[in-house]
């Protein structure tokens, strides 16, 4: 396995164009977009300049998308009770709580 780090990874994200907190859907969702958008196949017949820029962004996708699932699947996953139910919180209600909580409160782990 390769060392990952914070900046490889955040331009992985970025090269997605997911936010902050994705979910492995989204992962492959964004990548399935733009992999459909930016084929090589699909620029065949494109100017050449267009077909090279094609290629060298479907390869920037398709990187970026690896390195987000290599990352994605070294996380531990919790079966405890209490980690099963905070994870079924809606996403946005728990982003909004933990907002709220951690300007009143300090850090909230939710």
């Amino acid at each position: 396995m390769k060392q990952l780090d914070f900046a490889a990874v955040d331009a992985a994200r970025r090269t997605l164009g997911l936010d902050a907190y994705a979910t492995l859907e989204e992962i492959r969702a964004s990548y399935k977009k733009l992999a459909a958008e930016w084929h090589p196949d699909r620029h065949a017949s494109a100017p050449d300049a267009e077909r090279i820029q094609a290629e060298t962004r479907f390869q920037e996708i398709s990187a970026a998308h690896d390195l987000l699932t290599e990352y994605v699947s070294r996380y531990l996953f919790s079966f405890k009770e209490e980690d099963v139910k905070r994870s079924l919180i809606d996403p946005a209600t728990r982003q909004h709580l933990k907002r709220y909580y951690d300007g009143m409160y300090g850090s909230l782990d939710i």
